[in-house]
């Protein structure tokens, strides 16, 4: 296990908290430690817990390790278009971990777990539209997700999986694609009210609204609600806004089980032939 304790160190003196910039600390933890559980479950004695506690911590790392982070390798990624960015972008992060390997070598745990925080981000808006942000986003902060989340999938379905194995890159790729499309065509149930009419009405709110993407090859920017997704009740623009929670929950569900299945997908690449 290479050392990240400096990383830890640094990461708490400058934020103050625990919470990191990609989903959060737990949110991370959690997402890999239920993917190694139902890999374990159909591939037995494929990687020991030791091993499960190496990558779970290698994947804090990517996020605690703050010079790496702040100066080297963002986690932001487009998957369609470049961004004008001073430091290498998700998939040219996870390229430079995966060249790490041999031809017909195992990947190491440290290349693996760094590998999977990326493809966890990838199921999180603000790092695919994506949208500069800190520890105030309220998707990755502000809502927790449902108990007991899982990937549906059966051990049928990972044999599958494991008989046709994606690299990283592909299944970094494919994630952020479909968090992009899902802020692009879903929406959230919730209220609206003016000033001057201020009877609510049902309103189909455009994740758009929270997280909107830049027609250039830039970094987009919070939408015309702002960095309120998570937030109840807010006003913007004039408008009083009410959003049931189970709403935030719903979409924060689905996107931690798209970040399970990412990892699932990794885990399998990486270690379902050994």
């Amino acid at each position: 296990m290479k050392n990240y304790s400096f990383g830890v160190a640094i990461a708490l003196v400058l934020s103050g908290t625990s919470s990191a910039l990609a989903f959060n600390l737990h949110d991370h933890s959690r997402i890999t430690e239920q993917a190694l559980a139902e890999f374990t479950n159909c591939y037995p004695n494929r990687i020991n817990p030791e091993e499960v506690q190496d990558l779970v911590a290698n994947n804090l790392d990517e996020d605690l390790n703050i010079i790496r982070k702040d100066l080297f390798d963002s986690h932001y990624f487009h998957p369609e278009k470049p961004l004008h960015l001073f430091r290498a972008d998700s998939l040219q992060r996870l390229r430079g971990l995966e060249s790490d390997t041999e031809p017909g070598q195992l990947m190491s745990n440290w290349d693996l777990g760094h590998g999977i925080h990326h493809l966890q981000d990838m199921a999180a808006p603000p790092h695919v539209v994506p949208v500069n942000h800190w520890l105030t986003d309220g998707f990755e902060n502000h809502v927790d997700a449902s108990a007991n989340l899982n990937s549906e999938w059966s051990c049928r379905d990972l044999a599958a999986f494991a008989a046709q194995p994606s690299t990283l890159s592909q299944i970094l790729i494919q994630t952020a694609k479909k968090t992009l499309a899902a802020v692009r065509t879903e929406s959230l149930e919730g209220l609206t009210a003016d000033p001057i009419r201020p009877s609510w009405r049902k309103l189909q709110i455009p994740l758009t609204a929270f997280w909107e993407e830049s027609h250039a090859e830039e970094m987009g920017q919070y939408g015309a609600l702002g960095n309120n997704y998570g937030t109840s009740e807010f006003q913007a623009s004039g408008q009083s806004y009410s959003i049931d929670t189970a709403e935030f929950v719903r979409f924060k569900d689905q996107q931690v089980r798209l970040a399970i299945r990412a990892t699932l997908l990794a885990v399998l690449s990486a270690r379902g032939q050994k």
